[in-house]
């Protein structure tokens, strides 16, 4: 059905709701029929979850990196589409938040940054979704419903606030580096559209690309 391998990224800022809308969206492309492939480039499992935040962050670069690379230049009898949560380009953008905070140097940005552009890298992604919401948003959407509001590393107004300023200077910086320009900036810190809705724009940017 599908002519070659397809690689989308949903990236961008924690409670913006990337994950859950790729979640519908790889829910829809099951039920029509289409192999899915999913990577979740999160923190949780990671042997060092509870290391300096900037030895977490390369080790994750350097995770996200081998998977493409190892997915997209192996041999599958059929294609697949693939969708990645906190890829390449989120953790562009997170590396772009650690030296805005001073967390990591100059030089470490760069070379990090500079591994998750590589050509090889980079010409593999068809499309990305990067999700933004402000950072009261994001913050009130974590404490929902829970009995206790604790600041976590990321998750404070400091933090957060660096993080939506580096997914927006990023979308602009990365879209140059993305398959046809394929890069989406979507906001959801408004409530005039559901999830649902934007999982259906997400969709019709999929099948755009997979069918042309």
């Amino acid at each position: 059905m599908l002519q070659r391998n397809y690689f989308f990224e949903f990236a961008g800022m924690p409670q913006s709701g990337k994950s859950t809308i790729r979640e519908i969206v790889a829910h829809f492309l099951k039920r029509n029929g289409f192999l899915i492939g999913e990577y979740n480039g999160g923190s949780r499992g990671s042997a060092l979850y509870n290391a300096s935040i900037a030895d977490l962050n390369l080790s994750l670069a350097l995770k996200v990196a081998g998977y493409v690379i190892e997915t997209a230049k192996s041999k599958k009898a059929d294609n697949q589409i693939y969708l990645l949560d906190r890829g390449l380009i989120d953790r562009y953008i997170f590396t772009k938040t650690l030296l805005r905070r001073h967390l990591i140097n100059a030089d470490s940005a760069t070379a990090i940054n500079g591994l998750l552009t590589l050509p090889v890298l980079r010409d593999e992604i068809d499309g990305v979704f990067v999700f933004v919401t402000p950072p009261e948003v994001a913050l009130e959407r974590e404490y929902r419903n829970k009995l206790v509001e604790k600041e976590g590393e990321v998750m404070n107004l400091s933090f957060l606030s660096a993080m939506h300023s580096a997914a927006e200077s990023s979308s602009k910086d990365m879209r140059n580096f993305v398959r046809n320009r394929n890069l989406v900036l979507i906001d959801t810190g408004s409530e005039d559209k559901s999830l649902q809705l934007r999982a259906e724009s997400v969709i019709e940017n999929i099948m755009n690309v997979i069918s042309s």
